[in-house]
């Protein structure tokens, strides 16, 4: 997909969401733009998500070096600074590990989360962590110093003791809530 076209469905979505704490826009490119790429556009777009509080992550494929200083502009302006450019496999997915884990710590600044729209079965909301690439589902009460729930209106999760300091320390790569099939984080909880 041409980056133009990219940055408009990704603002759309960004638009519509109720999603709450920090969020964050990974373009992933392996050239300069074409197909009519509006470049200002792009600028004025990472610079708008920035006023909002969301910053533009930018990934240079290989090939994409011809494109070096506009993808450097693209990441300044999303308030990142620098656009990574991994040369293998590894390196892509330990930079999109760090653009995770970042965004999680600076997005999990408080362990209360509110819930919008609010869940209709409360009982039946689990939370999931990932963890190195894999996912894992969390116990309500994981261990005597790790713990989470929910309010019986189903508007708000609390994460308690040491799953609260690792969420917010950036332990997880993600956590998110709902109805998902994963293995479980092992009784012994959080280190």
């Amino acid at each position: 997909m041409p980056l133009g076209e990219g940055i408009v469905q990704a603002a759309a979505a960004l638009d519509g969401t109720t999603w709450v704490g920090d969020m964050a826009v990974v373009v992933i490119t392996d050239g300069a733009p074409n197909c009519g790429t509006d470049i200002q556009a792009v600028y004025a777009q990472a610079d708008a998500w920035l006023q909002q509080g969301i910053k533009t992550h930018v990934i240079g494929l290989p090939g994409a070096g011809e494109a070096a200083a506009l993808l450097q502009e693209l990441a300044v302006r999303g308030g990142t600074d620098t656009f990574i450019e991994p040369t293998d496999p590894a390196a892509l997915e330990a930079g999109l590990r760090e653009i995770a884990s970042e965004t999680i710590t600076g997005g999990i600044n408080s362990c209360e989360i509110p819930v919008d729209p609010p869940a209709d079965d409360p009982d039946k909301v689990f939370m999931v962590v990932t963890e190195d690439g894999k996912d894992q589902s969390v116990a309500r009460d994981l261990s005597d110093e790790a713990s989470w729930s929910i309010a019986p209106e189903g508007d708000l999760i609390r994460l308690e003791g040491l799953l609260c300091d690792d969420a917010r320390n950036g332990r997880f790569e993600q956590v998110r809530f709902g109805c998902v099939d994963a293995p479980p984080l092992p009784p012994d909880g959080p280190e």
